[in-house]
């Protein structure tokens, strides 16, 4: 049995990302057992309630969005586009869903959880800010 703990943010398209290609190692691992457990992580305590437009989140932080080209591109390679990124989060509801998820489904509702919401916010354009969104 190998157990692996994962901390990341909804609001980090990296750990989208990383999480793609961590479900994508565990499917070659046939043999083994592997539980992923994931704990919440907020990168940036300073977002909005309701969250932020994706370009003005981007601007106030980095001065623009240049820095997505090469997060796109390795994203493109795992079937990831991006393609309606409206909305940098406030992903605290986020990570209550998910962990609602993990007490009534275990780990493999966290990891359902987790899935669905990366894809509503990178994905589909919804704002997971917002607790009506949630439910």
């Amino acid at each position: 049995m190998i157990n692996i703990d994962v901390y990341s943010d909804l609001s980090c398209p990296w750990c989208y990302v990383g999480k793609r290609r961590l479900d994508k190692a565990i499917q070659q691992f046939t043999e083994a057992s592997i539980t992923v457990n994931w704990y919440p992580y907020i990168i940036d305590k300073n977002t909005a309630e309701m969250g932020e437009d994706y370009m003005a989140y981007n601007t106030r932080r980095w001065g623009g969005d240049g820095w997505t080209r090469s997060l796109r591109k390795a994203g493109q390679q795992d079937g990831l586009e991006f393609k309606k990124w409206r909305t940098w989060p406030n992903s605290l509801h986020g990570h209550r869903l998910i962990h609602l998820a993990g007490t009534q489904k275990g780990p493999e509702g966290q990891g359902k959880a987790k899935d669905l919401l990366f894809r509503m916010i990178y994905e589909d354009g919804k704002n997971v800010s917002d607790v009506d969104t949630l439910i």
